[in-house]
């Protein structure tokens, strides 16, 4: 069964699975969470983690082309550690890569799942504004971190698929 507990501790685990690639992948803890969030688009949590892998160890993967060169360049970035944020192109991704790095706990991920639960089948920037702004007022009103929210809601919306998915 589902709790707040799991959505609390999603991107804690997200960071220990980004730890874990760092060490067997011999590549900076801040790149391997950025290659993570660049190369997410498309691609399920656990492929995810199995492409930015592979991309950290041989700087190719089976991602889309713009993600997987996004990825090289922040394999090749040599500046301060954080400004690498600035080499994340698109809300959802710079908000992935903050959610996973700790960096602001009231950004939340706004991707296609969090779109289906909000009724938002593509965002455009205002929408994503709206929706992240709401999300953070109900974690203030629930005092709990927006990314715990909005990792709680993403968990509960897959493992509703996943029940609906098994009854057909």
């Amino acid at each position: 069964m589902l709790t707040k507990a799991a959505g609390a501790v999603w991107y804690k685990v997200a960071m220990d699975k980004c730890l874990g690639i760092s060490e067997r992948a011999d590549v900076p803890i801040h790149k391997v969470v950025g290659v993570v969030a660049v190369i997410s688009p498309k691609m399920s949590w656990e492929n995810n983690l199995r492409q930015a892998e592979v991309l950290c160890k041989t700087r190719d993967c089976s991602a889309l082309s713009r993600s997987k060169a996004n990825a090289c360049n922040i394999l090749d970035y040599v500046g301060p550690n954080e400004e690498l944020v600035t080499l994340i192109r698109g809300k959802k991704t710079r908000s992935f890569f903050c959610n996973i790095a700790n960096i602001g706990t009231q950004i939340v991920t706004l991707d296609s799942h969090m779109g289906e639960i909000c009724g938002v089948p593509n965002w455009t920037p205002r929408q994503y504004d709206k929706w992240e702004e709401k999300l953070v007022w109900m974690a203030q009103d629930l005092r709990i971190e927006a990314r715990a929210l909005q990792a709680t809601l993403w968990l509960h919306h897959k493992n509703q698929k996943l029940k609906i998915n098994k009854q057909e």
